[in-house]
């Protein structure tokens, strides 16, 4: 059976009503917006300024990160000598991005490089040893790596074993052995002395492109004026957000200028991109790159060659620009069909072993289109609140590849080193990984990987709702949105704030059989929401309400409506003194 959602434990802000009161005298916000902005630890005025107003000078000192003057180095050895080089990333959104990056500024300086997306279904994401003879045969002497490289200690020995030098852009969990390479740019390395260590990979690419344009520039080799690394920061923004890394400090710059600068549309690329996601007079925000912009570009690699979104980036022109966005368009349509198909047979599978008790929800199959399975083991461990492991196994072959996605307090990479020997390779972060492995070895990893999972955290973590402050209904106005977008960007590690509403009536009805469509009430104020995967909590709707929920202004038809999204309903006073105690209220 498909489980009702896993009841999440309401976690409080602290109390900080000197500070908010601080905030909102000095930087003028409104009283709600600044005790938000205070729970969530910025209560240093000058803190609080600087994520208000996110300025490029705020980045770090690229000098800081290890290796930098090494990958410098090398690049400009290769610029004097004419060396060939080629960027190789991964296929996601991250990849792709972090190669446009690198591989723009070597265009835009005139360097008669190239680049490489390798296809999943010829040896899996990333570089792998037919890119390295790929690369060799075409005469390559400088390959960089975006997004990948880290754990490839074998490939690139056969590279260097080649005639090949190597520079790592990566921001994956670092493995023990590195491999042979002149330079790892990497925030995670435990010797780097840069000062913000949650770059995604495109941020590392970025670093990397501007430690080139300062040394160019010192050496009298470039204008500063020549290249605006600002307007690099669309394609840097795409990236950062796809990735989910936390919206705070570089990764904030990054996305607030990034879209500033994305809503001009000035890249054919992006203009086609934004024509293709029908974005119309829609406001342009993370979410529409988390929601509509980067599942375009996935699809390319999910379901083909995501080398043609690297071009779509950097194309100078609009008509072509436009072929290759409908073209990612047709794929698009083809994942969600292929996603919905597999998300299906997945979700009975899943079911049987979570009613097993199972704490590792590993499916596997023959059949299913490895292109996707990252975005179902993720709906299956939202479905389910466990770990999920999808495999496409290849009897052909005899081996098998796995995408992997966890829940909070769960450490993948941790649990995927315990199996180590059984694996022919393994990587990614703690809470999305991925692995390759023989077909033999599966059932005795499963076993291995859920005792690791058990040992970390039995019974499975709950999910936590984070309360950020205490409203009433008629606090959600126009005017209070307008002011909480100072806090926007939103997305991981900054998200929409969620509200606390006391004592609220509600009227409801389940639409699809598992949402709730609302209307609430509080005295006077009358507001309509919608609470996703809430129609079990249809029950209590006959009683007063503490209503956990995030307020948004939407534009449908060019008309600005406020939404509000209730993500969990209990009966009044069940919080109280909990929420009395976190000072939520003033």
């Amino acid at each position: 059976m498909t489980p009702n959602p896993t009841p999440r434990t309401w976690r409080f802000a602290p109390r900080n009503f000197s500070e908010s009161r601080h905030l909102r005298r000095h930087l003028g916000l409104d009283r709600l917006v600044s005790r938000i902005l205070a729970n969530r630890g910025y209560t240093d005025l000058d803190e609080a300024y600087a994520f208000l107003n996110p300025t490029f000078s705020q980045l770090g000192d690229t000098d800081t990160m290890i290796d930098m003057d090494r990958a410098v180095r090398r690049t400009l050895e290769a610029f004097r000598d004419g060396d060939r080089i080629r960027v190789c990333g991964d296929d996601d959104v991250d990849g792709v991005t972090s190669t446009s990056c690198v591989y723009l500024f070597f265009k835009q300086l005139g360097i008669p490089a190239d680049f490489c997306i390798p296809l999943r279904t010829e040896g899996g994401s990333g570089i792998n040893m037919n890119v390295i003879r790929r690369a060799a045969r075409d005469g390559v002497q400088l390959l960089i790596t975006t997004d990948c490289g880290v754990t490839n200690v074998e490939e690139i020995a056969l590279a260097r074993q080649l005639g090949m030098d190597v520079i790592v852009l990566d921001h994956h969990t670092m493995p023990e052995e590195l491999p042979d390479a002149v330079a790892i740019l990497n925030p995670m390395r435990p010797d780097n002395r840069y000062p913000f260590k949650r770059l995604a990979a495109v941020g590392v690419a970025f670093n990397f492109v501007r430690g080139l344009w300062k040394a160019l520039c010192d050496y009298g080799l470039l204008s500063p004026s020549r290249i605006d690394l600002r307007e690099y920061l669309d394609i840097v923004a795409l990236g950062t957000v796809a990735d989910v890394v936390p919206l705070v400090s570089e990764n904030r710059v990054f996305v607030r200028l990034g879209l500033e600068i994305l809503r001009r549309r000035r890249r054919p690329g992006i203009s086609a991109l934004l024509d293709r996601a029908h974005v119309d007079d829609q406001p342009i925000t993370a979410r529409t790159i988390g929601y509509r912009i980067a599942p375009l570009i996935n699809a390319a690699g999910r379901m083909g060659d995501a080398s043609r979104c690297v071009e779509l980036l950097t194309t100078n022109s609009y008509k072509r620009a436009d072929a290759l966005s409908r073209e990612l368009e047709r794929d698009n349509w083809e994942r969600q069909r292929t996603e919905r198909e597999i998300l299906e047979e997945a979700i009975g599978l899943a079911a049987a072993e979570f009613d097993a008790g199972r704490n590792l929800l590993m499916l596997s199959s023959h059949s299913w289109h490895q292109g996707v399975l990252g975005i179902v083991a993720s709906r299956v461990k939202e479905r389910f609140h466990r770990p999920a492991a999808m495999v496409a196994a290849n009897p052909e072959t005899g081996m098998a590849r796995v995408s992997m996605r966890s829940i909070r307090g769960i450490d993948l990479i941790a649990a995927l080193r315990t199996i180590e020997p059984l694996l022919e390779s393994y990587g990614g972060h703690i809470a999305a990984a991925g692995m390759t492995l023989p077909i033999d070895n599966l059932e005795q990893a499963r076993s291995r990987l859920e005792a690791a999972i058990s040992a970390q955290a039995d019974p499975m973590p709950s999910p936590i709702l984070q309360i950020d402050a205490e409203s009433r209904l008629a606090d959600l106005n126009a005017s209070f949105i307008n002011d909480l977008e100072h806090l926007a960007p939103f997305g991981a590690g900054n998200p929409e704030p969620i509200l606390l509403v006391r004592n609220v009536r509600a009227r409801g009805k389940i639409i699809n059989e598992r949402h709730l469509r609302l209307r609430l009430r509080e005295g006077e104020v009358a507001m309509n929401a919608i609470g996703f995967t809430l129609a079990s909590r249809a029950e209590i709707l006959d009683r007063p309400l503490d209503v956990a929920l995030t307020p948004r202004l939407t534009h449908p038809w060019q008309q600005q409506r406020l939404e509000l999204t209730v993500h969990d309903i209990r009966p009044y006073g069940a919080n109280r003194d909990r929420a009395r105690t976190s000072g939520l209220a003033e």
